[in-house]
């Protein structure tokens, strides 16, 4: 997993800005901080908003109704 932060660290440090590396790695850990805390916000956003249907009548009318733009 870290790897990835490794290749993001590296890809940022090409933008103008930089984003150099440090013999401590500090920024592997901030950029770990940043990227996790914004994945388990946007699970979070993305369960609360999920409301499972009660059957598959419901699901297809939901569907038909969003296609065709009218209320449920």
């Amino acid at each position: 997993m870290s790897d990835v932060y490794v290749q993001l660290a590296r890809h940022l440090n090409r933008l103008p800005a930089g984003f150099p590396a440090t013999a401590s790695g500090v920024e592997i850990r901030i950029l770990k901080r940043l990227f996790s805390e914004a994945i388990s916000l946007r699970q979070k956003a993305e369960a609360e908003r999920y409301v499972p249907p009660r059957n598959v009548y419901e699901t297809y009318r939901n569907m038909a109704c969003e296609r065709d733009g009218h209320s449920g």
